[in-house]
C-alpha cells in the first residue's frame, strides 16, 4: 500500500500550536496514518482518494467524512485543525461530523464506527503507555 507523504502536514499545519513536544508530532502523524489505513480498508477507498482535494463520488466523500470524524473525535483536534489535515474548511468538517453522527442511528454503521473508535483510542493509549511508536 502506498504511504501518504507526511510532508503535506508540515506544510499546512503549525504543529507548535497543537503539541508541546516533537514526540507528540510523530505520534500524531502515525495515529493519523492508522486512521487513514483503517478507513481505507473498511470503506474500500484508497488513502489517496480520501486525501484528495477534489469532490468525488459519494462513497469516497463519505469515507473522507468518516476519516475527518474519527480524526476529530479520537485525536482531540478541533474542527479547524482537522480541516487543515484534509484541506477542508472547518465548516466542512462540522458538516461531515454531523452526517456521521446522523448515520449512527443505523445499527451496522454504528457498530462499525464504534469498533474503529475503540481500536484507534486503545491503540493511542497503549502506545503512550509503552512509549513505542507503530509503523
Amino acid at each position: 500500500m502506498k504511504q501518504v507523504n507526511d510532508q503535506i502536514l508540515y506544510d499546512k499545519i503549525e504543529y507548535i500550536s497543537f503539541f508541546e513536544h516533537e514526540d507528540n508530532n510523530l505520534e500524531f502523524i502515525r495515529i493519523r496514518q492508522i486512521i487513514l489505513e483503517m478507513v481505507s480498508k473498511v470503506f474500500q477507498v484508497s488513502m489517496k482518494d480520501i486525501l484528495s482535494r477534489s469532490r468525488c463520488r459519494a462513497h469516497i466523500a463519505f469515507a473522507r467524512q468518516v476519516a475527518m470524524y474519527l480524526t476529530h473525535i479520537c485525536c482531540g483536534l478541533n474542527l479547524t485543525q482537522t480541516g487543515q489535515l484534509f484541506s477542508r474548511d472547518r465548516t466542512t468538517v462540522a458538516y461531515a461530523c454531523s452526517l456521521v453522527e446522523d448515520r449512527r442511528d443505523e445499527i451496522d454503521f454504528d457498530l462499525t464506527l464504534e469498533i474503529l473508535e475503540k481500536t484507534i483510542k486503545e491503540f493511542t493509549i497503549i502506545k503512550r503507555e509503552e512509549n513505542i511508536y507503530a509503523l
